[in-house]
């Protein structure tokens, strides 16, 4: 599998016979022309309405190529054709051709996807992560780390080839307890991507380091990297 980091949290997985983009609102590196070219299946996932997730314009170029497009309830799908689109909810489990879509939920809105592809499983946390912001009253965090760990517990002994999962800068020494928390229910067997970062690349930890230098993670990437082989 090859891995696209298109920008922010939008992600494109490619294989020899498909192609799996998720949450697509901005392609500065031009990779989407050539991904959709082509006769190989292409299936695109929305998580979320946020705009920093879903960006109608851009899929609605795409649409009428796509094998199957699967969104969030929360989703509108004007100018999408109706024949290829499926409105998922938390819970929810679609089959399409080859594409397989669980729909767990979310710390936001919308939820996340485990999705089973002929070349491996991959996790999409769209905006699912430990929303904790200092400065922020004691109370409302309290309430973020008790929806995440309610929305988390579904996950438990989940296994993925490839995870991607928000780490962002903005929340400074609260960046990774989402993410450390996720590696403590969740296998990762080839290789982790941050998202969401909204800062410089990610440089994980000491303690992050030690505690988790089995997992493979791709650190460093900025909007439009590739990372072929995995």
């Amino acid at each position: 599998m090859n891995i696209y980091l298109l920008a922010h949290s939008g992600v494109a997985v490619e294989w020899d016979d498909g192609v799996v983009i998720v949450d697509a609102w901005q392609d500065p590196a031009g990779h989407l022309p050539r991904l959709t070219a082509g006769r190989r299946p292409v299936w695109w996932l929305v998580t979320h309405a946020h705009a920093d997730h879903y960006a109608p314009a851009l899929l609605a170029q795409y649409a009428a190529d796509a094998a199957g497009i699967v969104l969030a309830a929360e989703c509108r799908a004007d100018g999408l054709p109706a024949e290829k689109v499926t409105t998922v909810a938390p819970g929810d489990t679609v089959t399409l051709g080859d594409l397989t879509v669980r729909t767990y939920g979310s710390t936001d809105t919308g939820g996340s996807y485990a999705v089973t592809t002929p070349q491996g499983r991959i996790f999409h946390a769209g905006d699912l992560n430990w929303w904790h912001w200092t400065g922020e009253p004691e109370a409302d965090n309290e309430a973020m780390r008790a929806m995440f760990l309610r929305e988390m517990a579904p996950l438990d002994g989940m296994v993925t080839d490839v995870a991607f999962f928000p780490v962002d800068d903005r929340q400074g020494p609260a960046q990774e307890w989402g993410v450390l928390d996720f590696l403590e229910r969740v296998t990762v067997r080839r290789l982790l991507v941050p998202i969401h970062r909204n800062g410089a690349p990610w440089k994980p930890s000491l303690y992050y380091r030690w505690k988790y230098r089995d997992v493979p993670v791709w650190t460093g990437l900025r909007d439009g990297d590739v990372r072929q082989g995995v």
